[in-house]
């Protein structure tokens, strides 16, 4: 298998997925002992075809190779940008109350403005919208200028960000601006 089909699929879905970030299990349902921790096989096996387009012999060796590329890392003691916002993310949703007080006098901002929105992973996107003190993002991005590798997205990732953060379809932006390409 591709070592960058290995390195997306690592990236952007065992840790970079809002699923990760959420908690979400194949069901959909909220685990929160889940939370902020990368997915387990079941639940990327049950990511929708057109959301990762590997067959399921392909997703479970994509899994396997992530997970001895885990056990290498924790050998050594290294870690990835993935495994940084997750992290971040499983900290915030264990934090004390002194320490959420903390972060949001420290960590909020008023407006967040982010250009090249397609070179971010779901978990990179939600920590942004909790670093939002007042809700207003403008976000512009163009997919077919991604430059960051290991990074497959879509549009449709930021509506389900914003969901599970909000709870509603109704997004809290200011802006979100989308160019479509046809060649």
């Amino acid at each position: 298998m591709d070592a960058l089909v290995v390195w997306t699929v690592m990236r952007s879905f065992i840790k970079g997925s809002y699923e990760a970030v959420f908690g979400l299990d194949s069901t959909g349902a909220r685990r929160p002992a889940r939370a902020g921790k990368s997915l387990d096989q079941e639940t990327l096996m049950s990511l929708g075809e057109e959301r990762l387009r590997l067959l399921p012999e392909q997703r479970r060796e994509a899994f396997e190779l992530c997970r001895k590329c885990k056990l290498e890392y924790d050998s050594k003691g290294l870690w990835d940008t993935g495994d940084l916002v997750l992290a971040i993310h499983s900290g915030l949703g264990q934090a004390s109350e002194q320490q959420r007080h903390a972060f949001e006098t420290l960590c909020k901002f008023d407006k967040v403005y982010v250009d090249e929105v397609q070179d971010l992973t779901s978990a990179e996107l939600a920590l942004l919208v909790k670093m939002s003190s007042s809700g207003i993002l403008f976000l512009a991005g163009d997919p077919a200028q991604s430059v960051e590798e290991g990074v497959d997205f879509r549009f449709e990732d930021v509506r389900s960000v914003f969901y599970e953060l909000t709870g509603t379809f109704v997004l809290s932006l200011l802006a979100l601006l989308v160019q479509t390409y046809k060649y």
